[in-house]
């Protein structure tokens, strides 16, 4: 369902990475399609999934679950790493939790989920730079900046388009490993169908040109 962004961030079932922190960030758009993904991504591996579904329903998951193929575990030998995917973290602030008792929890989670247990964590967090939601910039921002790897999605600033539905802005955070190279930026447009997500480079599409 979703070959054409593995190949985009180089990452396979058969070898997934682990100790890796992904931030999801969407901004004017509905970046579910990559938690989806994501989901799909570690089954296949084989890894234990800790599903923190705070945004949908139960059903919501199991429509979209029943549209993802091929979810048999890459070695059926033994399971992965462990990973945790929360949908999404902007959630708790809304019910009352303080940005601090969130950027908390989630160094907890880093702590024992990536470093000591050698899985990944992967979190969907709501954007707006224009937004006066100053607590929930301030998350997103000090996430940002832990972040191994960042898909931040983004709505047409020209508005609703049938054949580019947004943007999307891959960083790998070289930075972090401390190796003195800059972050690898990537940028795409990208069209969602129904069991489906097309990329493409800027520019591509006649619609936007």
């Amino acid at each position: 369902m979703f070959a054409e962004l593995n190949e985009l961030l180089n990452a396979s079932p058969q070898r997934p990475e682990t100790g890796k922190f992904t931030l999801l960030r969407d901004t004017r758009t509905d970046g579910s399609f990559l938690v989806h993904h994501f989901l799909s991504f570690y089954l296949r591996a084989g890894c234990k999934v800790c599903f923190v579904a705070l945004l949908q329903s139960f059903s919501h998951y199991n429509i979209i679950a029943q549209k993802l193929v091929s979810l048999t575990p890459a070695s059926s030998d033994s399971w992965k790493g462990p990973v945790l995917l929360v949908d999404d973290l902007s959630v708790l602030l809304s019910l009352g939790a303080t940005p601090v008792a969130v950027l908390d929890f989630i160094h907890y989670c880093r702590v024992v989920v990536c470093s000591q247990l050698k899985g990944n964590v992967v979190v969907l967090v709501h954007s707006n730079e224009d937004s006066e939601d100053e607590e929930n910039e301030l998350v997103v921002n000090s996430l940002c900046h832990h972040s191994d790897l960042i898909l931040w999605v983004e709505g047409l600033a020209t508005g609703f388009c049938k054949d580019v539905h947004g943007q999307i802005k891959i960083t790998r955070r070289v930075s972090l490993e401390l190796t003195g190279e800059q972050d690898v930026v990537q940028i795409y447009q990208y069209k969602i169908q129904d069991k489906n997500v097309t990329f493409f480079a800027r520019g591509l599409s006649a619609a936007v040109l």
